[in-house]
C-alpha cells in the first residue's frame, strides 16, 4: 500500500499555503465563507457539516513544500494554543501524513503514535479528532507492512465512529477505504472490494459522482486481476 491516498494530488485538491503557513484549498467556491478564529487564522468552513472532515491533500501531494510551512504553523499553535489543543495536534498529524508520504515511516509512526495516546487520554476513545489520529496511525503501519494492527485499528475506527458519527460522515468514508486497501494487501479480497464499495457510496452521497476519489476506486474495483481473485476467494 502506498503512504499516501491515491487521487488526493488532483488539481482539484491543491492547495495554497496561507500567511500564517496553514494549508489552504483552491478548489472551494466562493460561497463558502471563512471565519477568523481566535488564533487569527483563516479557516474555511466544512463543506458539509454533515458530511464530516475534508481537507485538501496539499501536504501529501508536495510533503518536501509543505513540511517547513507546516513546521511554522505549528509554533504558532503551540505558542497560541499549547501543546494539548486538537488544532495543535491536527497540524502534528499533517507533519507526519507529510513525513510518511516522504518515505519517513518510522518517524511518522512514532510521532502519530504519541499524538493517538495523548488524544485518548484529553478527548477520548471516541472523539473525531482522536478517530483521525488512529486512521492515521493504521495508515502508517499499513505503510510499514504491519498490516495485521493497521486492520484491527481500522474496524476499531469504524466501530467506535458509528457510535459517535453519522453514519454517513466522510471520516467513515476514508476509514472504508484504507481498510479496503489493507484488506486486498491480506488476500482478504471479497472484503477488501465490499469496503471500497462502501467507501465509493458515502463518497459519492457526500461529494457526488465526479469526485476524484471515487474515480480512484472505480479503478480498483475494475481492475480485471482484483476482481477475478476475489471471484475465486469469496
Amino acid at each position: 500500500m502506498r503512504a499516501t491516498r491515491s487521487g488526493s494530488c488532483s488539481s482539484r485538491n491543491r492547495g495554497f499555503v496561507s500567511r500564517s503557513g496553514e494549508i489552504r484549498s483552491t478548489s472551494t467556491s466562493s460561497a463558502a465563507s471563512r471565519a477568523r478564529t481566535s488564533s487569527g487564522v483563516y479557516a474555511r468552513r466544512r463543506r458539509s457539516a454533515r458530511a464530516g472532515s475534508y481537507r485538501p491533500k496539499a501536504y501529501v501531494c508536495r510533503p518536501a513544500e509543505a513540511l517547513p510551512l507546516l513546521d511554522k504553523a505549528l509554533r504558532h499553535r503551540m505558542a497560541r494554543l499549547g501543546a494539548h489543543h486538537y488544532a495543535t495536534r491536527m497540524t502534528q498529524m499533517r507533519i507526519a501524513e507529510a513525513e510518511l508520504a516522504l518515505g519517513r515511516t518510522a518517524t511518522a509512526l512514532a510521532e502519530l503514535e504519541t499524538l493517538w495516546t495523548g488524544s485518548q487520554a484529553t478527548l477520548g476513545a471516541k472523539h473525531p479528532h482522536t478517530l483521525d489520529l488512529r486512521r492515521m496511525l493504521a495508515e502508517a503501519q499499513a505503510a510499514d507492512g504491519r498490516l495485521q494492527q493497521a486492520e484491527a485499528h481500522l474496524r476499531a475506527v469504524l466501530a467506535l465512529a458509528v457510535q459517535r458519527l453519522q453514519p454517513h460522515n466522510n471520516r467513515i468514508a476514508w476509514t472504508h477505504y484504507g481498510l479496503g486497501r489493507v484488506l486486498l494487501r491480506e488476500r482478504k479480497l471479497a472484503e477488501g472490494l465490499d469496503e471500497l464499495r462502501s467507501a465509493r457510496a458515502l463518497f459519492v452521497r457526500n461529494f457526488g459522482a465526479g469526485h476524484s476519489q471515487v474515480a480512484v476506486i472505480d479503478a480498483l474495483l475494475a481492475d480485471p486481476k482484483t476482481v477475478e481473485s476475489a471471484r475465486k476467494t469469496s
